[in-house]
């Protein structure tokens, strides 16, 4: 299921503000040179803005968490950090957890992130 997104964005946390300038930051990522898979190096810079943005969400969701899905996401690292999991590995247990999400719990999860 392609979700559209501002949906994601909504779901994530992404200001509203930000969110014309992740599209087209997004779109640039995705751009291949003539068909190939050779990324320019405006691509690359792309990427690499991308990665500092996201960076700073989380760093500021760290200091103010909000009702997001980057806080809830957080907020579960942590507390497997507080039961003695290593954060690497506290992270790739959130990680696998994501993927089990069923589709009806995502799309339940869009719904009511839209409907707020």
């Amino acid at each position: 299921m392609a979700l559209p997104h501002d949906v994601m964005c909504e779901v994530v946390g992404i200001p509203e503000a930000d969110r014309d300038a992740l599209r087209d930051e997004n779109d640039l990522l995705n751009h291949c040179e003539d068909g190939t898979d050779k990324r320019s190096p405006d691509t690359v810079a792309a990427g690499y803005r991308l990665a500092a943005y996201y960076v700073d969400l989380i760093d500021d969701r760290r200091r103010r968490p909000r009702d997001d899905l980057t806080s809830a996401m957080l907020d579960a690292v942590q507390a497997l950090v507080s039961i003695g999991y290593r954060e690497k590995e506290a992270l790739q247990s959130v990680e696998n957890a994501a993927k089990e999400v069923g589709r009806e719990d995502l799309e339940a999860l869009v719904r009511t992130a839209l409907s707020g």
